[in-house]
């Protein structure tokens, strides 16, 4: 039994990497390859970003006396990174799974289930963790040669770690189970909306203030201050024992089994009646109103829109690349005249620089939106509702690439204006700040929904499945990464007296032919392989 449901929630996982998103049958050992090497790449990216300013900080932070903070703050970087990966995750496997009723119904321990499927959570909190504060270690390996017994409590405390961050997101998740039974469902989804906004937000503030954040954990040590010593304890005995310190890892140990044990019993105790509950919120009388008739698209439109807010696994998932972009906004526009002022003193160089840099920082924001390249999987067994409708499928899926557009493009020109005139030293590179990232919407949005008409994945019992553990929106978001770096890539094995602003807008020209040809693919080709599924 254990053996089953353990097979059943790791299929769950990585069926993306075994299975073909169009028919489900087993890929090839090639097609396997391929998954892998494409999640591998993705991972190694981000690591190696971390790897790099490893490299560049700790020898200015370790060997002081108070080195241990600088292990602490990249445990707090990670913890943080791990709930916002895995909070909704948690809440859209344990308590919204399809099978949850089936499973409770045969005589299999409901603790059993609730524990199978944190476990599973676990392994996701485990993943983001590791690319996390692997590279730290690396580097603190290389650099100090530490010896067996420090790495060894290196490598279990990376293992044992990321239950803090499955604990917080538990805890989360039951909340907004509770709020599924309590709320209308707008209230809910804004709540959603901002819980998540604000755990993006202090991820982004760590990453900014990374140094404030190991001087306030001095301070606190040195000072004694009971509060905060309190509160970031596990923090603190992370970073010791990250040092080496045998004592500092066994009190984390027992620190996260205690609290992993209560908020498990405490889950136990509701798993079953929240699981299983049918109730969404609270009921409103019915008031008769005067139908208004609008357009087809319209109406396709609005649906796209009620869909996207139904669940707020799928709008978050799938609008990180926003909700970036309006920090973005935000930051500087509380920033502006610091920014302006950095922006003058780079320009003094090279003018194009600050432009260029904003026009790639935009572009990453925007291909981490995956919402046309999981449209059409979110959609489930569903899909046969949607193709009786008296519509063609080039309709249907026009509204789809609109709600992606929408959702993008608002933050995008936000920052683009922005941005723009904080470069406006020349015209030519505020119209590129404003062109460039706007046709790259239109490239992803029409790539998205390509990738998601070759691979859908229409069987998924947690609609997370469709968002994040999908072939169309990995490769979405790997397409599109890959496209930047491609593009500073061919700059730079140019000559060196390439004018840049010319290559920016023949690469503008290269994303307005591919948005057409894939547009042209998608309503040919894509319309009749939809109708086939």
């Amino acid at each position: 039994m254990v053996k089953a449901l353990f097979r059943k929630q790791m299929l769950e996982i990585f069926d993306v990497m075994f299975r073909h998103g169009r028919n489900q049958k087993q890929r090839t050992y090639v097609g396997t390859a391929v998954s892998v090497a494409a999640l591998v790449f993705v991972l190694y990216i981000l690591g190696r970003l971390l790897y790099n300013i490893a490299d560049l900080t700790c020898e200015l932070f370790v060997p002081t006396e108070y080195g241990w903070c600088y292990f602490a703050v990249v445990g707090i970087l990670a913890t943080v990174l791990g709930v916002l990966s895995s909070v909704f995750t948690v809440h859209s496997t344990v308590y919204q799974a399809k099978d949850n009723e089936l499973l409770l119904s045969m005589p299999i321990p409901s603790g059993l289930i609730l524990g199978m499927r944190l476990f599973s959570s676990y392994v996701i909190c485990f993943v983001f963790e590791a690319v996390s504060i692997l590279p730290f270690y690396l580097v603190y390996w290389k650099t100090y040669h530490p010896g067996a017994v420090p790495i060894l409590l290196d490598l279990l405390t990376l293992i044992v770690f990321p239950l803090l961050a499955l604990v917080i997101s538990c805890v989360l998740g039951w909340f907004l189970a509770l709020l599924n039974t309590r709320l209308p469902k707008r209230i809910r989804n804004i709540i959603n909306f901002a819980v998540s906004f604000l755990f993006v937000v202090y991820f982004l503030n760590i990453c900014i203030r990374a140094s404030s954040y190991m001087q306030m954990l001095q301070n606190g040590a040195s000072k004694g201050n009971v509060g905060m010593l309190i509160i970031t304890y596990p923090f603190v005995c992370m970073g010791k024992a990250a040092l080496g310190s045998t004592g500092s890892f066994l009190i984390l140990v027992l620190i996260l089994v205690i609290l992993a044990s209560v908020v498990y019993l405490l889950l136990g105790k509701s798993f079953r009646s929240l699981s299983s509950t049918k109730n969404q919120g609270r009921t409103r009388a019915y008031h008769e109103k005067t139908l208004k008739a609008s357009s087809l698209n319209a109406a396709l439109l609005r649906k796209e829109f009620r869909r996207y807010l139904s669940n707020s696994s799928y709008f978050m998932n799938s609008s990180i690349g926003s909700i970036l972009l309006l920090l973005s906004f935000v930051l500087m526009i509380w920033n502006y005249d610091q920014l302006q002022n950095r922006i003058v003193q780079v320009q003094m160089f090279s003018t194009s620089i600050p432009a260029v840099v904003g026009i790639i920082a935009m572009c990453i924001m925007i291909g981490i939106n995956t919402i046309s390249a999981s449209s059409i999987s979110v959609e489930g067994k569903n899909l046969w509702l949607m193709r009786s409708l008296p519509v063609s499928e080039g309709a249907l899926i026009n509204s789809k690439i609109l709600l992606h557009l929408i959702i993008t493009v608002i933050p995008q020109l936000m920052c683009s204006v922005v941005l723009a005139i904080m470069v406006n030293s020349d015209p030519k590179h505020s119209v590129l700040v404003l062109l460039v990232p706007f046709l790259f919407v239109l490239f992803t949005s029409e790539l998205g929904m390509m990738l998601n008409i070759l691979f859908p994945k229409l069987d998924w019992v947690s609609e997370s499945n469709a968002v994040r553990r999908n072939t169309s929106t990995r490769l979405a978001v790997l397409i599109s990464w890959a496209s930047v770096l491609v593009a500073a890539v061919v700059f730079r094995r140019l000559p060196e007296n390439t004018d840049l602003i010319l290559y920016l807008y023949l690469v503008s020209g290269l994303l307005l032919m591919l948005t057409i040809g894939l547009y042209v693919w998608i309503h040919r080709k894509g319309e009749s392989m939809i109708t086939a599924l």
